[in-house]
């Protein structure tokens, strides 16, 4: 321990005597300012269009209040007092939203929450060509990701520990100062791995500082959790972890700091770029997806196909679906444009619409399921789907959210049909009953996190074992 406190001391004062070191710091702290100016002017602009919606919400139910006490004595006011209780005019005048807020930690890692919509309309004449159901793909962008701090984590805090770390055998060989630290502390290869970790110590204190300060400073308006911050941790240390342990094993190898610089680099390029560039390639030709042109091509013919159906088989499908509502049956529901006709239409256009999207979204998740298998190992790539894990931007909180706008649609649907399908006109006291969209968290997502992390800690024994073993090895010992 005093070893290891000795060493502390000196790798400290090493840092305040080197000037470029302090700059450097400095450099890096300005990176994360930006980084986190980035992800939180995101999240900002997504919070802004999400109150203007609501706003905007507001304004269109206080107007179908005011439609109810319109003056009849014009002939305006008349018009919009027999409009007031249509529910047509009501879905279209104020159609709820199912709104996506911002997260606590989404400006931390941004993941793809620039893809999803801030809002989804929801209406019961729904259309599946309004929605982007097919994911953003430009290569450039996916590549590079987002520069927000879990970017920085991921790329940039490992090129910083194999800088730090690489050298620490080789500057005691060069020296030739194994014999004299072997004579003062009993084992020269002590200091070695000392003075390794007292440098990723700081590396790891680095960065989990500048995670929880910009957390603090960016997410006051969402105020303060725990478990993120833990979790956020959690990810930084597994991940840096692995790299620690890489610099270990390459260092155990007795090279000398320019070999041992070159190998860790060619680990870095190999783990974060030529690997997942093989891994997309792959899983582009393995399980390729449609093209979006041909997905929205499918969703045309399909809605043609619906809408010039008879009147009279598409009214039995919709009572087959549906045989709650088979007391509303007549004979004379066969009008070409009535309420029941345009009711059956959206019904049997969602349901065929709900097949294709389900058929996309299969091939869609065994292309996903493909990438994740190829680089479970990649700690890169693990690390990158933790952390937009641990701040819900990744895939599943996306699917998480798609599931709870279905849900919410099929409550709007069964309010607007106990009026349309009942020729009903609405009170002005349903408007205060009419259905609101509440997104929830996604459910399990601390466990779901902690258990993704286990191929990232496999990686850090399977590396770091070998690497103590050949260091602590008295008839190999590497630092004698």
């Amino acid at each position: 321990m005093l070893v290891f406190f000795s060493v502390l001391q000196y790798e400290w004062r090493s840092i305040l005597r080197a000037p470029l070191t302090l700059i450097l710091l400095l450099l890096l702290l300005l990176a994360v300012a930006y980084a986190g100016w980035c992800g939180n002017h995101i999240v900002r602009e997504r919070e802004t269009a999400v109150a203007d919606i609501l706003h905007a919400h507001r304004q269109q139910l206080k107007e179908l209040h005011q439609r109810f006490h319109a003056d009849t004595t014009t002939v305006e006011g008349k018009q919009l007092a027999a409009q007031a209780g249509l529910p047509q005019v009501v879905e279209f005048r104020c159609p709820p939203v199912a709104t996506l807020p911002p997260l606590r930690m989404a400006a931390l890692a941004v993941g793809q929450l620039e893809e999803w919509p801030a809002a989804i309309v929801i209406s019961t004449k729904y259309d599946r060509l309004a929605e982007t159901d097919v994911p953003f793909t430009n290569p450039a962008l996916l590549a590079a990701g987002n520069f927000d701090l879990a970017f920085i984590l991921v790329y940039i805090f490992p090129l910083i520990l194999i800088i730090v770390t690489h050298n620490s055998y080789a500057l005691e060989h060069e020296r030739q100062t194994f014999r004299l630290l072997a004579l003062q502390c009993g084992n020269s290869w002590r200091v070695v791995l000392s003075r390794i970790v007292v440098r990723f110590g700081m590396v790891w204190l680095l960065a989990v500082i500048t995670g929880i300060l910009c957390y603090l400073l960016i997410n006051t308006y969402a105020g303060i959790g725990l478990e993120d911050l833990l979790l956020w941790c959690y990810v930084t240390t597994l991940y840096l972890g692995c790299w620690l342990c890489f610099c270990m094993l390459v260092i155990a190898l007795k090279k000398s700091a320019s070999i041992s610089l070159l190998l860790l680099l060619a680990a870095w390029c190999l783990l974060a770029i030529i690997i997942p560039s093989v891994v997309s390639s792959v899983a582009a030709v393995k399980a390729p997806l449609p093209l979006p042109a041909a997905l929205a091509s499918e969703q045309r013919e399909c809605q043609e196909d619906t809408w010039n159906m008879p009147v009279q088989p598409l009214l039995d499908s919709f009572y087959y679906a549906h045989p709650e509502y088979a007391a509303t049956r007549q004979p004379a529901d066969t009008a070409a444009y009535g309420n029941k006709r345009f009711v059956a239409y959206y019904d049997l256009l969602n349901r065929r619409m709900e097949r294709i999207s389900v058929s996309y979204q299969q091939r869609l998740l065994v292309h996903n399921n493909l990438q994740q298998q190829l680089s479970v190992f990649n700690p890169v790539t693990r690390a990158q789907q933790l952390f937009s894990a641990a701040a819900a931007t990744n895939a599943a909180a996306d699917a998480h959210y798609r599931q709870e706008v279905r849900l919410f649609r099929e409550q709007w649907m069964r309010f607007m049909n106990s009026y349309l399908l009942y020729n009903r006109i609405m009170p002005e006291s349903a408007l205060q009953q009419l259905p609101v969209f509440e997104h929830q968290p996604v459910p399990g997502k601390s466990s779901a996190v902690i258990n993704a992390g286990i191929p990232l800690i496999v990686m850090l024994l399977l590396a770091g074992i070998p690497g103590i073993l050949l260091s602590s090895d008295k008839k190999t010992n590497l630092y004698k």
